[in-house]
Parts: C-alpha cells; structure tokens; sequence
C-alpha cells in the first residue's frame, strides 16, 4: 500500500483460522493507522493478528485505541502484532487483553528496524507467553511512559522480559508493573548511551531482576535509573545498589537513583526536610508542611530542590506577584490537603518553571540544570476554590496570572492535576513539549463547578485540556489551545457545559479530534459559542457522540481549514441547534466525506451559517435511520450561504 487508514474495525471470529492474519501489510511507502478497534485473535493460530513488513524507511505507522484480544486460546501462536521496518511507530492507548499461547522465543509485541518509536498510555492485562511481552529495538530514539503491565507472565522461558527496550536514547516514565512474573521487568539492550528510566512502579514482582542489562555501559551518567517505586522490604540495600540485577562493575557509569517509599511516589529516600523551609537569603523553598502555618513567598527568584508539599487542612502557601520558583527535577508543588494561593497579576505574573533558562541569573553553578519539573497536583482532600455570582472569586485555593513551562511527566503526566477537586484556573500559561506525553490541564472527577477562564495550553504532548466526569458545570472561557499532540480539549462524561470565546487550533497530529465531547452524564445544556477551530489534521473539528436527554447548540462560531468540521451522534432525545457559523476552506478527499455530519437526532435548526470554499463528497449530512432512532422532527434548514 501506499498509505492506509483502518479505523473502527471489529474482528470477532467464530472458527478457527489457521495462517491467516487479520491485518497484513507489505512494502507500505507512506504512512499508515489503525484507530478505534476492536481484535478477537482467540480462534488464530500459527500466524499474527497484524503484520507490517518490509515498510518503506520513511513510513510511519500509528495504533491507537485499539483492543486485541486473546481470551484463554490454547492455539500456539507467533507475534500478536509484528512490526519490522519503517521510520516511526507510535504505539498508543491500546489494550492487549488475554493469554499468549506464544511459540518460544516469539514476543506478544515485536517492533523492530524502525527509528523511532512511541509507546504510550498502553494497557497489557493477564498476558502469558514464552518470550518478551514487548520488544523494542530502535536506531534513533524510543519513548516507552505511562504502560500499564497487570499480570503478565513468562512461562517455559529463560531470560525473558516484560519489556525488551534497545535503542541508543530511552526515555522510560510512569509505567506500572503489577503483579509480573518471569526472568525480569526490563531488559536494556546493548546499543544504549541514554536512558532515563524513573518514576515506575514495579508492584509485588516474581522475577530475577527488576532490572537487567546486557553489557557493560561506559557512556558515564548517560544511564540513569530512578527514582523508581519497587515494593521490596530491601529499600537500604536497593538504594545502595547491592541488588543491582546484573550491573555489577557497570555501577561505576550507572547512576542508580533513590527509590520512592511510597506507591504514591511523593516520599524519596533522603527526601527533602519535613518542614517547609523558606529561606528569603538563600532564596530556597522546598519541604513539607504537615501543619496549620501560612508561608507568603514574597516576589523574587527560588531555587526548589526537592517538592513543596502541603499536607495539613488548614495548611496555605501563598505565592505572591513577581514570585518565580525554578525547580529540580522531580520536584513539583503537591497540595494533598490545605490550600494553594498563586496570586499573579497581569503585570508581574507567578513564573513555575525548571531550573534550564533561570540559572544564570540566579547565579549558583552547583544546581542541576532541569528541562522539565513535575507540575501541580491538587489531591482530593485540597481545599477547592468557592465561586460567588458571576464565577467570581470568594475562597480556597486559586491560580491566577501563572506563567507555567514544561511541568508535569512524572508522577501525573500534566502541567496541572487536579484530582477530584475544582480549582479556578484564570489567566494561566502552560507551555508544553511535543516530546514528552503530558496534558496541559487534567481535571478528574472534580466535585464543584469547573471554571477555566484565560487559560493558554501551547504544545501539549498529550492532550490539551481533558475533564472527566464532573458533578456539576463546567465553564471554559477565553480559552487557547494550541499545537496539541493528542485531543486539544476532550470532555468526558460532562454535564452542563459552556465553551465560550476559545480557540483550539494546529492540533496537528492525525486523527486527533480538535474538540472531543464524549459520552454526555446527567441534564444541562451543551453550548459552544464564538469559538474557532483550525487547522487539526486528520481528524474531526468537533466530535460529539452520546449523552443523556439535553440540547446542544453551536453557535456564532468558526471552522476552518479543517479536514472534517462538525461530526455529531446522538438519539430522538437530543435538540440541536447549529446558527450563525462560518464553515470555510475545510477540505476532506477521503471517499463518502461529510464535512459536516449530524446524525440521529430529534430537533434540528441549522440556520444561518456561511459554507465558503468547503470541499468533500457531501457537505452537510443530516441523518436519522428507520428502525433505529424516530425520524427528525422540527427540523428547520433555513437562510444559510
């Protein structure tokens, strides 16, 4: 092929196949994806759910969203996905479910001869096999973060991993091993100069070794293992580099890092003090306040070496205007209880950034320099922001006027965290890498009405803005979102919500939605109002798919430069009302496009929009099927251009 896209596959066979794939793909030139699948492989034997051959060298493939499945098959099978050859893979948010009745030697994922590969945000659950679960080779760069490895199992096998990583740069962060068996957990290879392989959790393993390496590195402090969280009673020694797997003289140009001593990865052997200590002549602040003191940091530049942690009720930091914190790496701001006051203004906003651009002028050679920091976590048990009339401000914990550069990565993979809490976010900066798989602002379960308003995500390497499953409204406003690496603004499970004023443009990479509305929870109206979207890729300007009975509008807004603008899916409940928007210059080649698809609805009014220079098989689908949904009624398609 010269270019392939496979998206909502579902492969579901009764009988069993022998030498037959369920994808097979040789001689690919460009590129090629597979998204939002679903693979049942239990009745294959003697051959592979999916195989890339012999790809082009500037080929790239991307998997994402996808299932495989293997049930509890007996049947001997080789790789479940092989992958030799191309310039870039990227491996993210799929699930491999089931036992691998794998011939020896044969890995459940093999990816090799490629440059450069990207595995993120993956699940494996209850696989067996008698080789690596995943192996990796690159010649470039490998990133492997955020895998999740439940009940993986090595049997009949020596000397094989739950994952086989080699390639000369591994960046390896925030992967979970949890109940794994086998010879080791990772396996580093032999064409390794750089490795940082920190923040993993390694949870109740039987294995040989935690860690393996296969010869003896000598590219100095290149290889960098922890802090890491790994459940042995043996921390001292672990610490010391006694249990030092199969490292042995290779400690002389290892850097063998403290463990975490505790699965939430907040506590470091020989950690930062207990208490907070801020020294206005030193210019430090790092620590951990476990009771009821109030710290004001006054404005001026800090150096952070380790976390500041808030973990008492009535605990408060307060960062004043002209405050800037230059951190360590690993270092973040965590409010597990009290209260977090940034308190910028629009002349002197706080700055929260690592230590790389600050150095020179905080003057002190000995500090590390950091690229990246850990970001702002707000637990459960923080105290919320309180709204009066207006969304304005009454109480509890607030960022406002707050300039933050590449934080996140570690502990919770986003710039902001905020874990089934709600605080307001007004006039905040959050720059981002592509390289590194973090989202801007991440919202989880949060109790009380979310309120986002002038908030600024460029460059997230994972997704922009992501809420999940609020209890009450949600208000974004003034809101950009810009040069996302994965959804730019993706609300889950939301209830009433208003997305005002905002933009989500250049969110570039394929097949991700600019705007994603996902599974709508409970009453309350969805409205989109004097927004803009350009500029996305492949994917859907706005996808909105599901939700209980409510009514959507889409108002007063621009779509442009788009590849499909407006898809939406929902039922004879739903009122819809798309007016007064300007749909221009969106182009989309691929055969039976829409541009813009509203499909299964009971109300519609789409009225007044400018349609200019759009190009696709059909630019504006309404549909209802017979049998399925009741038939559109009401609708009105009046005085558009």
């Amino acid at each position: 092929a010269d270019s392939l896209s496979i998206d909502g596959l579902l492969f579901n066979q009764a009988t069993s196949l022998q030498r037959t794939h369920v994808i097979y793909c040789t001689y690919l030139a460009k590129n090629a994806s597979i998204t939002n699948s679903y693979i049942d492989a239990s009745k294959l034997y003697r051959t592979y759910a999916m195989d890339f051959l012999y790809s082009n060298y500037d080929s790239t493939l991307k998997m994402v969203n996808v299932t495989l499945s293997r049930g509890a098959s007996s049947n001997y099978f080789y790789n479940l996905i092989r992958i030799l050859r191309a310039r870039a893979v990227s491996f993210h948010e799929n699930t491999i479910i089931g036992a691998q009745s794998l011939y020896n030697g044969y890995s459940t994922i093999s990816v090799q001869q490629v440059s450069s590969c990207f595995a993120l945000n993956n699940t494996f659950s209850d696989v067996t096999g008698r080789g690596h679960v995943m192996d990796i080779t690159t010649t470039t760069s490998l990133e492997l973060s955020n895998n999740r490895f439940e009940g993986c199992t090595i049997v009949e096998a020596q000397e094989y991993a739950i994952v086989a990583i080699n390639s000369p740069s591994i960046n390896a962060q925030g992967n979970v091993f949890g109940g794994s068996s086998g010879y080791a957990i990772a396996q580093f290879g032999s064409s390794v100069n750089a490795l940082n392989f920190a923040r993993n959790a390694i949870e109740d393993p039987s294995v040989q070794f935690y860690v393996k390496t296969t010869q003896l590195y000598t590219v100095g402090n290149g290889i960098v293992i922890g802090p890491n969280y790994w459940n042995t009673t043996s921390f001292k020694q672990l610490n010391m580099g006694a249990f030092d797997s199969t490292y042995d003289s290779d400690l002389t140009t290892i850097v063998f890092e403290s463990l975490f001593i505790d699965r939430a990865m907040t506590q470091i052997i020989l950690s930062p003090p207990s208490q907070v200590i801020l020294d206005e002549v030193e210019m430090t602040i790092s620590g951990t306040v476990d009771d009821d003191l109030l710290i004001v940091v006054p404005a001026g530049l800090y150096y952070a070496p380790g976390s500041i942690i808030l973990r008492h009720p009535n605990a408060i930091l307060v960062l004043e205007a002209g405050v800037r914190i230059m951190f360590a790496p690993y270092a973040s701001i965590r409010v597990d209880q009290g209260m977090l006051k940034v308190l910028g203004d629009i002349d002197n906003p706080v700055l929260l950034a690592p230590t790389q651009d600050l150095l020179a002028e905080y003057g002190d050679a000995s500090i590390e320099s950091s690229s990246l920091f850990d970001g702002i976590y707000f637990g459960a048990n923080s105290n919320p922001t309180v709204l009066g009339g207006g969304n304005t401000y009454v109480s509890g914990s607030v960022i406002r006027h707050c300039v933050l550069e590449y934080g996140g990565y570690f502990s919770k993979t986003a710039s902001v965290y905020l874990d089934r809490v709600s605080v307001a976010l007004d006039q905040v900066t959050i720059l981002g890498k592509w390289d590194r798989s973090v989202t801007g602002v991440y919202i989880n379960r949060p109790l009380d009405p979310v309120l986002l308003r002038g908030v600024n995500v460029t460059n997230a390497g994972s997704y922009g803005v992501y809420v999940y499953f609020p209890t009450s409204t949600t208000e974004i406003v003034d809101t950009a979102i810009e040069g996302s690496r994965n959804y730019g603004l993706y609300l889950n499970q939301v209830k009433e919500t208003n997305v005002v004023r905002s933009s989500v443009h250049n969110n570039d990479e394929s097949n991700s939605n600019s705007i994603q509305v996902y599974g709508y929870s409970g009453s309350g109206d969805f409205n989109v109002t004097s927004c803009s979207v350009a500029n996305n890729g492949y994917g859907y300007g706005m996808y909105l798919i599901y939700g209980s009975s409510r009514r959507y509008s889409i108002t007063s807004s621009t779509f442009t430069q788009l590849n499909r603008p407006i898809y939406m899916l929902g039922s004879y409940q739903h009122a819809v009302k798309v007016s007064l928007n300007r749909f221009s210059e969106n182009s989309c080649t691929i055969s039976n496009c829409r541009s813009i698809e509203i499909d299964y609805f009971g109300s519609l009014i789409f009225q007044g929009n400018d349609l200019e220079f759009n190009t696709a098989s059909q630019i504006v689908s309404i549909y209802a099927r017979s049998g399925y949904h009741l038939p559109l009624q009401g609708t009105v398609i009046s005085g558009n251009i």
